[in-house]
């Protein structure tokens, strides 16, 4: 009779019988969130599809089709300068130097086509929405219903045509990628405790900040994570927050110091913004407040969605308006809803804080930004809307809710899908513009600014031209009726009334265009060009150095004060301007050409043909 072993407690637990079921449930659970990552980035570049074949517009001008430090593709120009340097503006506090990478990449493979661009932006839009599929995931534990509603919710929101719609807002999308990697990251570290997950944490979030200043609104959204789900090691959490902490003080050193990039401080045109009108008095905090009421709204209720809502479209409210009344009275019972979520750890708390946190730079309550109202600020913070919904949801287990969250989702992708056509071109935006806020400033003058450029009026009958040049007048006109001291509209009213050859009312818009802003580099050489062609060389040069002197790689500014020269007949003056020119855009036809003009009259005919002859090649690419 064999002796039966006694098996030890670590052979018993290796004999035992596996749980087939739980491992094929796991199994099971992985399967179907592959399908549902899978599902949520086709709705998402399902959404924006019907934009690739998009032209530019709006901003994508000055970033990329109008912006020769883009088209150079420089790494270290591009790194060691600020986000519009480069373009016709005169300066600038931003420093983006990854979404400026991207938009050289695309023009090295595929220059002055707008279809890469709008690729790109739908196919991050897709990846987004897995990484924020995953967040999701990660603080629901598991719940794949509730993870998978949460994103479709937040890739619906209408509101955010005005981001994946546009190549520039790109830096949206990149911003909020990176940030949430961060957030994924530290997830893995709170979980694990692997230092090799603080850092990928810590260098996705560098790698937002380079994309869009207002990612550090995160560094709020760190320790609040850390709260809901990491441990009581303090000491180890504190740490990590602090290299964080560090990081971001390295990116301000990189911005601020290293490349002498504009302070952060600088208070933005009250054209642009026009809570600097009211800086100092309580109008400035009612108006702000009323105005993240408004995005909120939006952001729920996607009626008045606009690409610019400027003065007086959306006007200064006071204490007594109805208007901030309402906005302050949500906002702060939602606000106080949020504090009691933070303290009870409920997920719905966590959701409107991050909307509280990740707006509150874009809001003006706390700071002056470069805009009083852009729909593209909410992108990040309308996440914590959309998780809101589905914290609240999961909390009360509302058993209709999916079913009734799907007929918002198809009611938000019809509207976007439409919506988007706006962006076509230029002239779609800006006619919506009259729809959406005929009473702006801006959307008026950007309307009248399009039909008076030479590109819009190039190849019409002389009849014609002039016809599209009065319209044109007519917007900018009603432009500065709403708001007097836009010295933009008065400029380019001066451009349009000069191509009319209407002297007398072109200097009269031009003198009020510099009343209104004299330190403007573009105003000061428009100015310059009608003195010039009104024989008026010796005023015209004090108009073109000054705004030389205002914009250092302003081409146009060096070579109107060349021009002057050359006419003058002093040649060799006129030769060092030219080659100033030639040193910042070698690649400017009118420089080259200019140049080659230049050796011709003073008899070096060798030198002349060449630089002829790759203006002529310059010009036929």
């Amino acid at each position: 009779m064999s002796e039966t072993k006694k098996l030890t407690r670590k052979e018993k637990f290796s004999a035992a019988p596996v749980n087939n079921k739980k491992e094929n449930s796991i199994q099971e659970n992985n399967n179907w969130s592959n399908y549902y990552v899978w599902i949520v980035a086709f709705i998402a570049g399902l959404l924006y599809f019907n934009t690739v074949n998009f032209d530019y517009a709006l901003d994508d001008y000055a970033s990329i089709l109008e912006n020769r430090s883009t088209q150079k593709g420089d790494l270290k120009e591009i790194f060691k300068t600020s986000y519009r340097y480069g373009s016709y503006m005169s300066s600038d506090e931003l420093y983006r130097p990854i979404p400026k990478l991207l938009f050289a990449k695309q023009w090295a493979f595929s220059p002055n086509n707008a279809h890469v661009g709008h690729w790109m932006n739908v196919c991050l839009y897709a990846f987004l929405a897995i990484v924020v599929f995953s967040f999701c995931k990660r603080i629901l534990k598991g719940n794949l219903l509730y993870s998978f509603l949460a994103c479709l919710l937040f890739i619906s929101f209408p509101i955010h045509t005005e981001v994946v719609a546009n190549i520039k807002s790109v830096d949206e999308i990149l911003a909020m990628l990176f940030g949430f990697l961060a957030l994924n990251k530290l997830l893995d570290y709170l979980s694990g405790k692997k230092i090799f997950s603080a850092i990928m944490a810590i260098l996705f979030f560098f790698l937002s900040l380079l994309c869009k200043e207002s990612s550090i609104t995160l560094l709020a959204v760190f320790p609040l994570l850390v709260y809901y789900f990491g441990d009581e090691k303090f000491k180890e959490n504190i740490f990590v927050f602090l290299a964080f902490i560090g990081i971001t003080v390295f990116y301000f050193l990189i911005r601020s110091n290293v490349y002498g990039i504009v302070p952060i401080g600088t208070l933005p045109s009250s054209s642009d913004n026009l809570l600097v009108k009211v800086l100092g008095s309580l109008e400035r905090y009612t108006t702000a407040i009323y105005y993240l009421g408004l995005y909120l709204f939006r952001i729920v209720v996607p009626y008045g969605l606009t690409f610019d809502a400027s003065f007086p479209q959306l006007s200064v409210v006071g204490i007594s308006s109805i208007e901030f009344l309402l906005a302050f009275v949500v906002l702060s019972s939602l606000f106080a809803i949020a504090i009691y979520g933070v303290v009870k750890k409920e997920l719905y708390g966590f959701a409107l804080m991050f909307f509280f946190i990740t707006a509150s730079v874009s809001s003006n309550i706390f700071t002056l930004i470069g805009t009083q109202y852009g729909e593209r600020l909410m992108f990040m913070p309308s996440f914590g809307i959309a998780f809101s919904a589905i914290a609240c949801i999961s909390k009360f287990n509302f058993k209709q809710a999916p079913a009734l969250l799907a007929i918002v989702v198809l009611i938000y992708g019809g509207i976007t899908i439409n919506r988007n056509n706006v962006w076509e071109n230029n002239y779609t935006l800006y006619c919506s513009g009259l729809i959406s806020a005929p009473n702006s400033a801006r959307t008026n003058y950007y309307l009248g600014n399009y039909l008076i450029k030479e590109s819009n009026l190039a190849g019409k009958s002389q009849p014609d031209q002039n016809k599209i040049l009065n319209e044109g007048i007519s917007y900018l006109k009603k432009s500065v009726q709403l708001t007097p001291y836009f010295a933009d509209s008065w400029d380019q009213m001066g451009l349009a009334y000069m191509r009319l050859k209407e002297y007398d009312s072109s200097k009269i818009a031009f003198v009020n265009a510099l009343s209104c802003n004299s330190n403007d580099s573009k105003i000061n050489n428009n100015y310059g060009n009608l003195l010039f062609n009104t024989s008026q060389p010796d005023s015209a040069l004090f108009y073109f150095e000054k705004a030389f002197s205002l914009k250092a790689d302003y081409t146009d500014a060096i070579n109107n004060i060349g021009s002057v020269y050359g006419n003058k007949g002093e040649f060799q003056k006129a030769l060092t301007y030219f080659e100033k020119s030639y040193a910042v855009d070698p690649n400017n036809i009118m420089t080259n050409r200019f140049l080659g003009m230049t050796w011709k009259n003073m008899g070096n005919a060798m030198m002349a043909q060449q630089y002829l002859l790759r203006a002529e090649s310059l010009s036929a690419n």
